[in-house]
């Protein structure tokens, strides 16, 4: 076996690539976005990026929670949905008018966002084997690597040539909704290869 032959492992490279693509906005971009185009204070943006990842960790709590007692092990099937919501949840925290609508919109899509991002790696994990985990592990980082340098300058350039952090913001969602699809192609995969 050879995880670099492996088209799931491949899938889960690029879901990787999608989560961190938008990941990589609010980590990078988020209190400079926060401020220019919601008018946020530098402690009030401080303040939403915090609770974003904080909602974050709930999510992959809850996220391995579900995975384990409602999908079966199957961790793809529920980060279609995750994925799903993730992109609705920018596309609304853009369109919110209310800075407290868009700041709750924002902090929810963490929780939307980082269960699929612990769940790529179990997933490597799982359909990899004792044997092969590492190189799976290995392999699928390198795309969430490309993904945030990607994103990063991406979204930089587009706030900048464009005029504003909708472009970006949409493209994002956008990405999101790849990382949907990406989930997608795995959901007929196995729990696991030990068996």
């Amino acid at each position: 076996r050879n995880v670099f032959c492996s088209p799931a492992i491949w899938m889960l490279g690029l879901c990787n690539f999608s989560i961190n693509a938008v990941r990589s906005l609010v980590a990078d971009w988020g209190p400079t976005m926060l401020q220019e185009a919601k008018g946020f204070s530098a402690s009030g943006s401080g303040t939403v990026i915090m609770l974003f990842e904080f909602s974050g960790i709930v999510g992959m709590l809850v996220c391995g929670w579900a995975t384990d007692r409602l999908f079966g092990g199957r961790a793809p099937r529920l980060c279609v949905f995750m994925m799903a919501l993730t992109a609705a949840l920018f596309a609304a925290f853009w369109a919110m008018p209310s800075a407290v609508l868009a700041s709750a919109a924002l902090v929810a899509a963490g929780f939307t966002l980082y269960g699929p991002q612990a769940l790529t790696g179990v997933t490597a994990t799982n359909l990899a084997t004792k044997s092969l985990t590492g190189t799976a592990i290995g392999f699928i980082s390198l795309f969430s690597y490309a993904g945030v340098s990607v994103s990063g300058k991406l979204c930089g350039t587009l706030a900048q040539d464009f005029g504003g952090w909708a472009v970006p913001v949409y493209s994002m969602a956008g990405a999101a909704v790849c990382g949907a699809l990406f989930f997608l192609t795995l959901w007929r995969t196995r729990a696991d290869n030990y068996s």
